[in-house]
């Protein structure tokens, strides 16, 4: 009667947890997946409404790739805590593009994040006067 009663309760904690199992998947099935792409602008066409952006693939080999990106009327592009239209961005513009990945696996660019120019140009000059020439190392003395 123990062994009957444990293997009831057995079955039955089994059953809860496969249940609440599947319950999780669909519900993370029907979220949209967000990605993030980083990058530098390589060109913006505002008539067709697309940004071309150079996306680093490979650190150690140094390959680059283009992605063209489709900016929808929705896209919201920012930079610092202004909002700017897609005539705004330039080439060389550092941006970091948030998409959506619905259900069916469509994409959907949901906002496009611009660098600051300040903070672009203070990440310049930080590793300009950290860098010590050749020869004028004077950790090891």
């Amino acid at each position: 009667m123990v062994k009957a009663a444990r293997l009831m309760a057995f079955s039955l904690a089994a059953t809860l947890i496969m249940g609440a199992g599947v319950l999780l998947y669909a519900q993370e099935k029907n979220e949209p997946k967000i990605t993030f792409l980083t990058g530098e602008v390589v060109s913006v066409d505002s008539d067709a409404s697309t940004v071309v952006i150079k996306q680093l693939i490979d650190v150690a080999a140094n390959t680059y790739k283009d992605a063209d990106i489709a900016v929808l009327p929705e896209t919201k592009i920012i930079r610092g805590d202004a909002a700017l239209t897609l005539s705004e961005l330039n080439a060389g513009d550092k941006v970091e593009v948030e998409s959506k990945i619905d259900a069916s696996g469509k994409s959907k660019v949901t906002a496009i994040t611009v660098e600051p120019k300040e903070a672009a140009k203070e990440a310049v000059t930080e590793a300009a006067s950290e860098a010590v020439p050749a020869g004028n190392d004077t950790s090891d003395r």
